[in-house]
Parts: C-alpha cells; structure tokens; sequence
C-alpha cells in the first residue's frame, strides 16, 4: 500500500497530472494515518506511519514547484522512529520550511524537531517524562509557530489526569512549562 498526494495551484487547478507516491523506498507492508502540512510559502512535508514488517513513523519533503520523477516525489525519505507502537504522526511546519513531527511511542507523545533540509534539529523529545507507567496519551496534534516555538496537544487517559491537554515549547524545543489542561474528564 501506499501514501499519495496531489498539489493544487491556489485557484484550484491540478499541478500534477496523477497522485504522486509519497512512500517510495518504503512500499513494504502497510502505510497509514498520514499527516500533511503545508506553509505559505509552498514547502510542505508529508508523515505517516508503517505498519508490518518495517514499522515506524517516516516522512518525506517536498516543494509546491518542484519536479516529479515518474510519480514519485524525489526528496529523500526522512526515518522519524522505527519500532512498534510508533503510531499515528502529526506535523507542522513554519513559514522557513522547519516542521515539527508528533507521535504516539509506546503509549507516549515524543516529538521530533526538523530543519527546512530534513535534517533532524536536535533530539527527540519525551512530552511526559513523568508518565513512568506507560498510561496512554494518544490523539496527537502539533502546531508550529514561524518563530520555532510549537505546541503539542493529546488525549491522557491517565488516571486523575483524564483530558485534552497541551505543551508549549520554544524555538529550541525547551518546554514553557507544564502541560496544561483543556478539558478533563471523559468528554
């Protein structure tokens, strides 16, 4: 199976002729919860997860302008996470072309920092060190600011901590404080 996209000019009209293949080199088993963000100007980048005998969370770059090669984007593959239990990506990305990846691992929101190159800024960050139990916090969804900062929000469904909650971080990927809550409860 495969992840897919196809680029639109503003008013609608196709860039491309057909859907572009978005996971070659990673065709293998199943691809999954794909997650595609774009900015204003015209760098977007694609993330999904892969299930099967190669299971991770993966992405890869592209432009708005650039070329093709036989319906495949040509961008190198970015590798986020391998393993089991890397599930369900999310990205953003700011007006420089860095982005930001977020995942559930092992019940858990990790988040990855990115370059407008694909290159990793930094390392992965654990958004709850102090969920030793592995309680899971699933639902993950991250914001970018064009200053760097980002935010990440989640569904805990940790004991006495039942909710939507979210984080903010800075441009050097440093929490600002405690997660907080949105709403708590089972809602």
């Amino acid at each position: 199976q495969g992840v897919y996209l196809r680029r639109f000019n503003a008013d609608g009209s196709a860039i491309d002729a057909t859907d572009v293949l978005v996971n070659s080199g990673n065709t293998t088993s199943d691809q999954e919860n794909a997650s595609v963000a774009l900015s204003s100007s015209g760098s977007g980048v694609v993330t999904w997860q892969s299930t099967g005998s190669v299971e991770g969370v993966y992405a890869r770059t592209f432009t708005l302008s650039e070329s093709v090669a036989g319906n495949s984007l040509s961008s190198a593959l970015i590798t986020v996470d391998t393993g089991g239990d890397r599930l369900n990506p999310s990205v953003d990305i700011n007006d420089d072309g860095k982005f930001v990846i977020g995942w559930q691992k092992d019940n858990k929101p990790f988040l990855q920092r990115y370059n407008s190159d694909g290159t990793a800024n930094g390392s992965e960050i654990d958004n709850n060190t102090l969920n030793f139990l592995g309680n899971t916090e699933l639902n993950i969804v991250v914001g970018m600011q064009n200053n760097g900062g980002f935010v990440v929000a989640y569904r805990s469904q940790i004991p006495l901590f039942n909710g939507v909650w979210y984080r903010v971080y800075d441009s050097n990927g440093s929490p600002t404080g405690l997660a907080q809550a949105v709403a708590t409860g089972t809602q």
